[in-house]
This record gives C-alpha cells, structure tokens and sequence, in this order.
C-alpha cells in the first residue's frame, strides 16, 4: 500500500501475449482500494469466476468489465461477450458497472454498436447500474 493505495491483482482468463512468440506472459485485473473507494477493473477477460463473491467482506462501489471483441466464437477463449460480463460483474457483488473495450476500432468482427445493446438487454431491469452509457461521458463517485 504507497499514499493509502491498495491494489490486489485478480487472475483472468486472458493469453496476455502481443506477439504469437510470447505465449510465457500472464495476465490478471485489479481490486484497488483508495480513501475508501474500492473499484474492481478486470482488464481483457473471458469468462471466469475469480470475481465471484469480492464484495462479500467489503463493497466494490465500481466494476469496469470488457464487452466487446467477442466474435468469431474463438475469440471467447480470451474475450467475454456482453452477457458474460454482466454474469461476472453480478458474481462479483459490486454496485456500479462501468462498460470498457467496445466501440473505439475494430478489432473483431461483431458490430462496434452490439456490444453495447447487448449488455442493456443482459441488464434488464437493473440496467440504470450501468454508469456510462456513450463516450465522453463523466461520472462522479
């Protein structure tokens, strides 16, 4: 902990490589923690459980999960689909959802608009949990 930050890493399910030769790097999210703000930013992720259960002891006021870059299907094996995110972002017990990794380029193959209707609609009624819901916008803790 340096000037009252505290960080844990998260495992994900991610290769972390840049280059097909460098299959040896890992890759993991953050739980951080700063005057009393805990977010939860899982970086590029699959689907997995390691969120499950992190606001059990303590509450994670933000979560900032990836929905986009998720087609073809291969992709999943390092990318969750808007679905996915909601799923882990639910297990994982925080209050807030910040959507990351869609609509910026193309990087893969479904609409850079879908990701984004996907998760509303995966959201239903709890989708005013949802705390950005274009570019540009600011929030406010």
């Amino acid at each position: 902990m340096a000037n009252g930050l505290d960080v844990r890493a998260i495992p994900v399910k991610h290769w972390g490589n840049r280059f097909p030769w460098d299959k040896h790097m890992g890759y993991n999210g953050y739980l951080l923690k700063y005057k009393g703000i805990r977010m939860l930013f899982a970086g590029d992720t699959a689907y997995t459980d390691s969120f499950k259960g992190l606001a059990d002891r303590e509450p994670i006021d933000l979560a900032f999960f990836p929905i986009g870059a998720y087609q073809p299907d291969s992709f999943q094996e390092a990318h969750c689909t808007p679905e996915q995110a909601w799923m882990m972002y639910k297990e994982s017990g925080a209050k807030r959802f910040f959507p990351m990794h869609w609509d910026t380029f193309v990087l893969s193959y479904e609409p850079v608009e879908e990701p984004y209707h996907r998760l509303v609609a995966a959201a239903k009624l709890d989708r005013d949990q949802i705390v950005i819901k274009s570019h540009g916008e600011s929030i406010r803790l």
